[in-house]
């Protein structure tokens, strides 16, 4: 959950408290300070005390949240105007800006407070920031990221109306790492920048944002750099709900994309709930009709990557299924000789694995 709505009332109470004590910009460690906290929540009489008290309006601190290319959740060093533009606190915003604030400043990745307004959803921010003069299709330098690549993340279809309303494009891309690779040599998360809106949406479970986009012309035939199609990414993060609506769309649950000159292009949907540890909807695509023995080009099966990935219960599930604890790869390596997963290897010892 975000910093901001775990601080929540709790952390205005003592903001209002510390102004009483007659602290004029208490900080935490990363530089929080009250005025961030009164200013995500709208407490405009808190901040009016606050900056009795000295505080500063465009004062730094590690608020927010984004991915970063390692694939984890780090904090974002911002204004106490992207926290209120992320709550849509329009009158909180309205007195920053009167104050001195910038509505043009950038947190420590290159994006402005319409990224926070876009990415919480909150249409009267955007608006607000608009008529002020905000760039609604601003794109981080780094990243690519854009207003409604933000607000296409958090599924907010109304955000992203106005945006497409006031000038952007639906075919705007961003940064966002949303699967995993395979189990073995390339551990790690893909979903370098040139990610899609759809993709975006579809990693997120958003089935209202992905019907919006089709409305508005996008395809679904879409496929990233693994071969993964847009059911395959939603499964990768569990999201049945997306993968049923996905399915009814015309998506197959075996579907991959071969065309890539990759050495493991195609990755099926089943590779992708494995990878995910998403257990639910690799049930849901076995019931569908998806080959839970398919292979990549290299002979890996998604039991060979739930093995290699620690994956317990669902290398149980699997050979509940029938899958052989004995198969090999085609280099001939067997369960026991990939995986370092010590319950993993006890399980499969235990089950006769050799």
């Amino acid at each position: 959950m975000k910093r901001a709505r775990v601080i929540g009332w709790l952390g205005v109470m003592v903001a209002a408290s510390l102004v009483v004590w007659g602290c004029s910009c208490p900080c935490d460690e990363g530089g929080v300070s009250a005025m961030h906290v009164a200013a995500g929540e709208g407490r405009v009489d808190v901040m009016e005390s606050l900056k009795a008290k000295g505080a500063d309006v465009n004062h730094g601190g590690w608020w927010g949240e984004h991915y970063s290319m390692g694939g984890f959740m780090r904090p974002t060093y911002e204004t106490p105007m992207f926290a209120a533009a992320r709550g849509g606190h329009v009158a909180a915003m309205r007195w920053l800006k009167d104050q001195g604030a910038n509505i043009h400043a950038e947190d420590s990745r290159g994006a402005t407070p319409m990224f926070a307004a876009a990415g919480g959803g909150q249409v009267a921010a955007m608006a607000w920031l608009w008529d002020q003069g905000a760039d609604a299709h601003f794109a981080i330098a780094l990243y690519g990221d854009t207003p409604m690549f933000a607000a296409a993340r958090g599924g907010h279809v109304a955000a992203m109306a106005w945006l497409k309303d006031h000038g952007a494009s639906i075919h705007a891309t961003g940064s966002f790492r949303y699967s995993y690779t395979h189990g073995g040599p390339q551990r790690g998360m893909i979903g370098l920048p040139g990610v899609t809106l759809m993709r975006a949406a579809a990693a997120e479970g958003h089935v209202e944002a992905m019907a919006w986009l089709t409305q508005q012309g996008a395809g679904l035939d879409d496929t990233d750099e693994m071969g993964q199609t847009l059911l395959s990414i939603a499964a990768g993060g569990g999201h049945v709900a997306a993968m049923a609506w996905l399915a009814e769309q015309g998506l197959t649950v075996d579907g991959r994309d071969d065309r890539r000159d990759r050495p493991h292009r195609g990755w099926p949907p089943v590779f992708s709930a494995t990878c995910g540890g998403q257990l639910e909807a690799l049930k849901w695509l076995k019931e569908h009709g998806a080959d839970i023995n398919a292979k990549l080009d290299n002979g890996w099966t998604p039991m060979f990557v739930a093995a290699t990935r620690g994956q317990l219960e669902i290398v149980e599930w699997l050979a509940k299924q029938g899958v052989d604890v004995n198969s090999r790869l085609d280099n001939g390596q067997t369960l026991l000789s990939e995986t370092h997963d010590e319950p993993v290897k006890a399980w499969l010892q235990e089950n006769g694995a050799k």
